[in-house]
């Protein structure tokens, strides 16, 4: 029995110095519990880069190379890189500063160079970038930093618009791809550097280069010299195809470029001319109308339905829904300013249209979608000659002129080409140092001329003089001296008797630059001599020889006379709305791209408005001649 109750004593006082024991420890201080398995901690890091939280990322990959000190160049390395994605560029560099690596060809040392070159490159440094990135990672590195490698050297490239280098990289960028959404995205952006390099140097590039490269080139080739000719495009891609099977622009480039082609080719089956036919613009409608079916009818290939309607400023919305009702899928006009801000008030744009004015409207109420690439709802085409006066300050400050006089009519007309010009002038650094209006029907022309050349000041400073002598003086009147060019707003019964007011007084040194509203249009060099010396600019229609003895010009001539209309210019309008429509999408898919109208060079600008470009020319012996760039001064 004692033996008993002794092992029984000795059990409870076992038990309760147990106790005591865990009451003690659950009262003293707590023990940090060690950290879970690194990996855990970088798989949360990459989830949240994944997630868009480069910042959250870099944090963490800093608290693990605080507690791995094993793996503290790799986790710092990885902190830099979400770093730089942070764009908190400052921090990247204090921790790739403080990270050494003592073996140089370690793969983290080659990680590091091209940590060093994403710092350059975000601080727009890509020469600086491609120096870093001189040497190559060694073959038995890791598939991420070669992958790293060649991406940062395309985006050095692309950067300093190197674009043949961009893509050689981006092909040796894929072979150490493995998501398939990554290659994807690789081809992608392999097919828009290409897309930046213009035809001609395709073509030239394409015999040198390596069978891969050279694959790429070649498709670039077939999609910028056919994509607008959907008859050739297509089997000429299926020949490539077979050419290259397997190759990564298969399918997803090739068809895009086929979807392009057919989104962008504009050939409309049925057009309808919205003109005002009657009222106050009668005989400017007819004049466009004539030039729109004469390239109708010269047309060989492409020959879509025509409809004429009479469409002005009040019954514009009236007329435009009649016709998408009668089937249009284009609409030419309208041509009067109001009805083309009904339109756009309006907003109900079903089809593409191509008003033969310009109004005034932003930008958003222009373009469909947001896409820069998007065909605007309605294209803006005329012959305003702000166009022109712009032109002419540009010309003068490219022949190197600063200061300028201005002589215009005292109409809305004249001064809203002043203020142009003045807006233009002066934005690119010249000055305005006097502008003078003269009455429209006036036929006293040596007043004006007078004050714009401070010839008046001279006349009095000699007058004050004469008395203070009180004798008869022959004094020579002196211009003012600090002028290099003169910009004269008038149409030719004015310019005609102005003109010769600035040689009377010795100002025939300045050169005068006008707009094309000096010309009749008509050979009249008896009447245009006295514009002998004065620059314009003017449509290639009137200007350009081979375009008078065009076919389409002499059946125009023949048919309306129209050598001796004060309206070829609208005729030449009317001829080029036809020939733009085809062309639209080749204007708003390539930027750079014009087309060589008979109103001057086109293009489409992003907010819907055609551009012309415009051939200058001097009169020489009462002829306008057309001038080379570098003979203007």
């Amino acid at each position: 029995m004692d033996n008993i109750s002794t092992q029984k004593t000795l059990m409870r006082l076992l038990l309760s110095l147990l106790i005591i024991t865990f009451s003690i420890q659950a009262c003293g201080p707590q023990v940090k519990k060690a950290p879970g398995p690194a990996i855990d901690a970088e798989a949360q890091a990459k989830q949240m880069l994944a997630a868009g939280q480069p910042l959250q990322a870099a944090e963490n990959y800093m608290q693990l190379a605080r507690l791995y000190p094993n793996k503290t160049v790799p986790y710092q390395l990885k902190a830099a890189d979400a770093y730089i994605t942070a764009a908190k560029l400052d921090t990247a560099m204090t921790i790739l500063g403080n990270t050494d690596i003592q073996d140089k060809n370690q793969p983290e040392a080659f990680f590091k160079t091209i940590l060093l070159a994403r710092l350059a490159l975000a601080r727009n440094s890509a020469e600086q970038a491609l120096t870093i990135l001189n040497n190559m990672p060694p073959l038995q590195a890791a598939d991420p930093i070669h992958a790293s490698y060649h991406a940062t050297s395309a985006q050095a490239y692309e950067l300093l618009h190197s674009y043949i280098n961009a893509v050689q990289a981006r092909i040796n960028l894929s072979a150490f791809l493995q998501d398939p959404d990554e290659k994807l995205e690789n081809n992608t952006l392999i097919w828009a550097d290409i897309g930046q390099i213009n035809l001609p140097v395709l073509k030239q590039l394409h015999p040198t280069t390596s069978a891969e490269l050279g694959s790429w080139i070649e498709l670039a080739i077939i999609s910028q010299s056919m994509l607008f000719e959907p008859k050739s495009l297509a089997p000429a891609i299926t020949s490539w195809i077979q050419h290259y099977p397997g190759h990564p622009a298969v399918p997803s480039i090739t068809n895009s470029i086929l979807d392009l082609s057919k989104q962008y080719n504009i050939l409309p089956e049925h057009i309808a001319l919205c003109l005002p036919m009657t009222g106050q613009y009668k005989r400017t409608s007819q004049a466009i109308r004539d030039g729109f079916l004469a390239a109708w009818f010269a047309a060989s290939e492409y020959k879509p339905r025509i409809s004429i309607y009479d469409a002005n400023a009040l019954n514009i919305l009236a007329v435009y829904q009649k016709a998408i009702e009668d089937g249009a899928d284009f609409i030419v006009g309208p041509l009067e300013k109001q009805a083309i801000g009904k339109l756009l008030q309006s907003g109900d744009f079903p089809v593409t249209t191509l008003a033969l004015n310009q109004y005034d409207a932003k930008q958003s109420e222009l373009t469909r979608g947001s896409e820069p690439s998007t065909i605007p709802a309605i294209i803006q085409f005329g012959l305003a000659p702000e166009d022109e006066v712009r032109q002419i300050a540009e010309r003068a400050i490219h022949d190197g002129h600063i200061n300028a006089l201005a002589i215009i009519p005292s109409n809305d007309w004249g001064r809203r080409l002043y203020d142009t010009f003045r807006e233009r002038w002066e934005s690119l650094g010249g000055r305005v140092l006097k502008q003078i209006s003269y009455k429209a029907n006036s036929k006293d022309y040596l007043t004006p001329v007078k004050a714009l050349l401070n010839i008046n000041s001279s006349e009095h400073r000699s007058n004050l003089l004469r008395q203070k002598l009180n004798r008869g003086l022959i004094i020579e009147q002196r211009m003012r001296q600090d002028a290099d060019m003169i910009f004269m707003a008038a149409i030719p019964v004015a310019a005609r008797q102005i003109v010769p007011q600035f040689r009377f007084f010795r100002a025939d040194k300045i050169p005068i630059y006008a707009a094309s509203h000096i010309y009749t249009g008509k050979h009249e060099p008896l009447l245009d001599n006295d514009l002998n010396g004065v620059l314009f600019t003017d449509i290639p229609w009137v200007l350009d020889m081979h375009r008078e003895v065009s076919l389409i010009q002499q059946s125009i001539n023949r048919n309306w006379d129209a050598e001796n209309s004060g309206l070829r210019r609208l005729y030449a309008l009317g001829i080029d709305a036809y020939h733009l429509i085809p062309n639209i999408g080749r204007l708003t898919l390539q930027k750079s791209a014009s087309y060589p109208g008979e109103t001057g060079e086109l293009s489409l600008t992003e907010s819907g408005r055609i551009q012309r470009k415009l051939l200058w020319a001097k009169f020489i012996d009462g002829k306008p001649q057309i001038m080379e760039q570098q003979q203007i001064n």
